[in-house]
């Protein structure tokens, strides 16, 4: 039987808690960007993704906003269509 290796000093350099709670943080939209030693490589990379998720939320937002801006335009140009359609039907210049 092989003999298991000895873990023990890997769970020292591994933060494993700070990581977990990085990525909660990351997970919760209204959380803020993680506090990260500058020597955690691995940190580091979660909060700059942490950012960058919060900068396509930011962007989303944006994005849907303009998205119900457009579709009431649309709406009532579609409205002053039909109306000008009303319209043009009861004349007989239009007929033609």
């Amino acid at each position: 039987m092989a003999k298991k290796p000895d873990l023990s000093d890997l769970t020292k350099k591994i933060d494993i808690g700070g990581i977990v709670d990085n990525i909660k943080s990351m997970v919760n939209p209204g959380g803020d960007t993680p506090d990260v030693d500058p020597n955690d490589a691995l940190g580091i990379k979660i909060a700059q993704i942490s950012v960058k998720i919060q900068d396509l939320v930011s962007a989303q937002a944006e994005h849907t906003k303009s998205l119900s801006e457009i579709n009431k335009l649309l709406n009532a140009a579609f409205k002053d269509l039909e109306a000008l359609r009303k319209q043009c039907s009861d004349c007989e210049v239009c007929d033609s």
